[in-house]
């Protein structure tokens, strides 16, 4: 269904932005309620540009307004061979409140600036998620158990792992609590889905020391490849998360006795880490303030971080346990195709309590708010470091 939106009077210096679509042949034309001056319209881009200083907030309104006329045009074409622009209106004033994509879009805007950035991609794929399964005239008040039940099996039948599903519905219900506290949802207030998916730890990378020295001495011919191999190190060796490490800058070097170390407010939780460096980190987290080492984007950074460890000859195979649609299967893999950025801080984590850390401790150095989120980190393949002591325990 084609749709545009337009500029109405351009002979004027203000005017009203249109929305027009065919429906059937039929042109079906709509006012938006925005008005901006021609110079901060962008007819190429059917967008409000610069100098309105509400752009970003008026072209999402755009966008959402198009996309929920679109999608009220299709339904009405499957109850009725015509559909007018009076049956439109109707039916998209109807869009109350109470509408679930409504209340979550007020979700969103309330929880936007108290949680991560990483977080509100997750509401964000949630949302595309609602989109699939409910319909667009959907009432938060109609979710209950039932309605839950059948939204969680719709997303295990995407595919997605059970962690994931898990996840989604925890985002899930906290939006449907809101819509309780906020009196959008006054009836079937049972909604919560009690049983969640078991869950199986994946296989998680971690480096052993032999294997860290390895990769710190190995030099990559392709400057690609050395800038990743630098960047990974840099996880390593600190415990950085990818978003922390991207946004270093020179205020989060300190220098205390001759001392160097990363002090940084992270990204994710907004917890303050203080992290001691060596010669190694210290000399890459310079590069990464300077710019002189680039760093690509997360996608391209994990295709090369596999590379890099199948050079190195992490190819070995590996067991592992994959959770998916409500369902466990036992596969095997290499185990550099394992390998990802958030390997590093695996590393990290499980190679201080493996030098005997209190988990109290490692907690300020990596940032987790408390010993039960950070456990998950920690990653014992072999238990050879500890058989004896346990021997003599029995």
């Amino acid at each position: 269904m084609q749709s545009k939106l337009y500029y109405k009077d351009i002979d004027k210096e203000k005017s009203s932005i249109f929305l027009e679509f065919y429906v059937n042949k039929k042109r079906l034309r709509f006012t938006t309620g925005i008005t901006v001056a021609i110079n901060e319209w962008n007819p190429k881009t059917e967008k409000v540009k610069a100098p309105n200083i509400n752009r970003i907030e008026l072209n999402l309104k755009l966008k959402k307004m198009r996309s929920r006329y679109e999608e009220l045009a299709e339904e009405l074409c499957e109850k009725y061979t015509t559909v007018t622009t009076k049956m439109l209106k109707s039916a998209y004033s109807n869009l109350d409140a109470d509408n679930i994509f409504e209340a979550y879009s007020k979700f969103m805007t309330y929880k936007y600036d108290r949680v991560a950035v990483r977080t509100v991609n997750d509401f964000k794929n949630l949302l595309a998620h609602m989109k699939g399964h409910f319909n667009t005239s959907s009432k938060v008040d109609d979710v209950d158990v039932a309605m839950s039940t059948e939204f969680q099996s719709y997303m295990m039948k995407q595919g997605l792992s059970n962690s994931t599903v898990n996840e989604y519905m925890k985002i899930f219900t906290s939006f449907l609590n809101y819509c309780v506290s906020a009196k959008i949802k006054t009836r079937n207030l049972e909604y919560k889905v009690e049983e969640r998916l078991k869950h199986v730890d994946r296989y998680k990378v971690v480096l052993t020391d032999e294997e860290l020295a390895k990769l710190k001495d190995y030099t990559f011919k392709r400057k690609g490849l050395e800038r990743v191999r630098k960047v990974f190190l840099l996880g390593c060796l600190t415990g950085l998360r990818m978003s922390d490490i991207r946004s270093l800058n020179s205020s989060n070097l300190l220098e205390q006795n001759g001392e160097w170390f990363i002090v940084k407010y992270q990204i994710k939780t907004l917890n303050q880490v203080k992290i001691p460096l060596n010669e190694t980190s210290l000399s890459i987290a310079r590069e990464v303030i300077d710019g002189s080492l680039r760093i690509c984007q997360p996608q391209k950074l994990n295709l090369c971080i596999k590379l890099i460890f199948e050079m190195l000859g992490f190819d070995e195979l590996v067991e592992m346990v994959d959770s998916r649609g409500g369902k466990h299967s036992v596969t095997t893999q290499r185990r550099c195709d394992l390998v990802t950025m958030h390997s590093s801080r695996h590393t990290f984590i499980t190679r201080l309590i493996r030098a005997g850390v209190p988990l109290h401790v490692i907690i300020k150095y990596s940032g987790h708010n408390n010993i039960k989120s950070l456990e998950s980190y920690a990653v014992i393949h072999d238990t050879d470091d500890f058989d004896h002591n346990v021997k003599n325990l029995i």
